[in-house]
């Protein structure tokens, strides 16, 4: 996986890709028939720093410079395989083709060729495009303390530990075994071992185990692990046979592709960074809550990696908590692996198909069609004083599968005064049933695109009548987006986003300070998935609502996904969206 930046200004999106230009980088020489970079090994350089600051892994430090794991001596010389590919290079002051040329290891006329009109010079910021470029990587700082980790295989929250000279001392908690502290702390097992005096890889909890390290070098640190509090580890339950300790660790898989990403950011790049920067304050707040822990991220997106070696590898199968990638190929395979180590997963965007049906270790966040269907029966039977309720049935089984869930639910509720009795009707009939004594509602769950317009501009010019449908009639530009057509309805959705709601305007004052951008979408479900969610598997807490989010999960059957099946009824009117009661009152 590739290492990303650690900057808590990460909304400041060129800092991630346009500090490294002016740096030196690393040497090219052609060692056993490949094309490397190479590293002289002077006083002070250990394996750890070079991990940390090429992002290679040990492993692959170990495989190309066999011995490099029993110390590195100096004046050694380490080989580390290059990667070329496509890039775009965004030209900085002073910088030249033949400057280009030399840092990618490629012809200044083949520059002139991908680029139109280079030849007559080039500009400050302009993106120059190089084929095949050979990727740097920046020269080591050996007495830098504050490392910058510029690729990492994941953002990995870690204690500031204490150092004793060039040791460290590890007390070992539970879950922890000599393989994940040798892969932790970039030493060998056998060197644990002879350090300690193990005779074997068993480790005892709250034992003391002495670690060498460079002194030199801080353990790189995010906005800190989520802070100890509560000095009494607990556990809670969260599923038959499996439990959670309070100090969990956490996985978070994201699409942002930091070695291929153009900038400005857009797509799921940028919703993986807006994602993310929401997640850490949302980690902050778990730290009030008391909540100990470590939380992973990693890029799934990297091109120059191979992404299910992370499954592979072992490192995950101690976590606790994982959060889904939100493309499907990547999360059916992080699924398939949770499911067989029997790891909650959380999916926090729709996914199709639902691939993880049959997986009692998924959680899905977005509330089904069928659950929105049901939910919009019992707030319509809350609400209703007299009105008369029109279904319009669709021909189309996906929809018809939810006029049936509304029916079955509304006519389960008990007899009150004022029930209505649903009529029913069709595209073709539904404008003959209206009374103009009574207040309609009209219901339907069509995904017709011309019906679905036919009923909005029929409904827009009559009084008293409102329509309940879907939020994906949104999607449609001539309800969204055409001012002519000023349609109105209702709709249930289980997230809610709104600049002008009370719980996002206290959101976007904090994120405003953090990070001097305006919040989003995304950011705002970042935030809910890091505190509502472990506050509901970790802390025992149920029912909860975020900035954007309303959750309350059930499990239909032992063998089956866990659902959301919460939502909030709103309205669409005037090309905003707000909570439907706000706009009756």
């Amino acid at each position: 996986m590739t290492k990303l930046v650690i900057i808590i200004a990460f909304a400041f999106y060129p800092i991630l890709f346009g500090w490294i230009w002016g740096q030196t980088f690393l040497p090219i020489v052609e060692y056993n028939g490949k094309t490397c970079h190479v590293i002289d090994v002077t006083e002070g350089l250990t394996l750890f720093t070079i991990v940390q600051q090429t992002g290679f892994s040990g492993d692959e430090i170990v495989k190309n410079n066999p011995g490099a794991n029993n110390g590195l001596q100096i004046g050694q010389k380490l080989y580390l395989p290059a990667v070329r590919k496509n890039i775009v290079h965004k030209v900085s002051e002073k910088e030249t083709l033949f400057a280009i040329s030399k840092r990618y290891l490629v012809s200044v006329d083949s520059l002139l060729s991908w680029n139109v009109d280079s030849d007559k010079g080039i500009q400050v910021a302009q993106n120059v495009y190089v084929k095949n470029a050979l990727i740097r990587i920046d020269d080591l700082k050996q007495n830098d303390i504050n490392v910058k980790i510029t690729r990492k295989d994941s953002i990995n929250y870690q204690r500031n530990f204490d150092f004793d000279d060039t040791l460290l001392i590890h007390i070992v908690k539970a879950g922890e075994s000599i393989y994940t502290l040798s892969k932790r702390y970039m030493v060998s097992i056998d060197i644990i071992k002879n350090l300690n005096g193990l005779k074997n890889n068993q480790l005892k909890v709250g034992s003391s185990l002495t670690i060498p390290i460079n002194q030199s070098i801080t353990i790189v640190q995010g906005p800190k692990e989520i802070a100890s509090k509560i000095e009494v580890k607990t556990t809670v339950p969260i599923i038959e046979n499996a439990i959670v300790v309070r100090d969990p660790k956490i996985a978070i898989f994201l699409p942002f592709g930091v070695d291929s990403i153009k900038y400005p950011m857009n797509g799921t790049s940028k919703a993986a960074v807006e994602f993310y920067l929401g997640s850490l304050l949302g980690i902050s707040d778990l730290e009030a809550n008391g909540l100990t822990g470590q939380v992973t991220f990693y890029d799934y997106f990297s091109e120059s990696t191979n992404f299910p070696e992370v499954l592979l590898s072992g490192e995950l199968n101690e976590v606790d908590l994982v959060y889904a990638p939100f493309h499907s190929a990547q999360a059916q395979l992080v699924a398939d692996f949770c499911l067989k180590n029997k790891i909650r997963i959380i999916f926090p965007i729709n996914l199709t198909p639902c691939f993880y049906q049959a997986n009692p270790y998924a959680i899905q966040v977005p509330t089904s069609k069928i659950n929105l269907a049901i939910n919009l029966a019992k707030d319509i039977y809350d609400l209703q004083n007299g009105e008369q309720i029109i279904l319009i049935r669709s021909k189309k089984t996906a929809d018809s599968l939810m006029e049936e869930a509304f029916l079955r639910t509304y006519k389960a509720l008990p007899k009150i005064k004022g029930k209505a009795r649903i009529i029913y009707a069709n595209s073709d009939n539904y404008l003959a049933f209206p009374n103009n004594d009574l207040k309609t509602w009209f219901v339907s769950f069509s995904s017709e695109k011309d019906n679905i317009i036919s009923l909005l501009k029929s409904t827009s010019e009559m009084t008293n009548v409102d329509v309940f449908g879907l939020k994906e009639w949104l999607e449609y530009k001539e309800i969204s987006s055409t001012i002519s057509n000023v349609f109105r309805f209702n709709y249930e959705s289980s997230s809610y986003f709104n600049y002008k709601s009370d719980a996002v305007i206290a959101f976007h004052k904090r994120y405003r300070k953090a990070y001097q951008s305006d919040v989003s979408k995304m950011a705002c479900l970042g935030y809910d998935m890091l505190t509502l969610i472990p506050q509901i598997f970790l802390l025992n807490e149920k029912d909860q609502e975020g900035t954007i989010s309303k959750l309350d999960f059930f499990q239909e059957t032992p063998g089956s996904l866990m659902e959301n099946k919460a939502s909030f009824l709103l309205k669409f009117i005037d090309f905003e969206t707000i909570k439907f009661l706000d706009e009756v009152k």
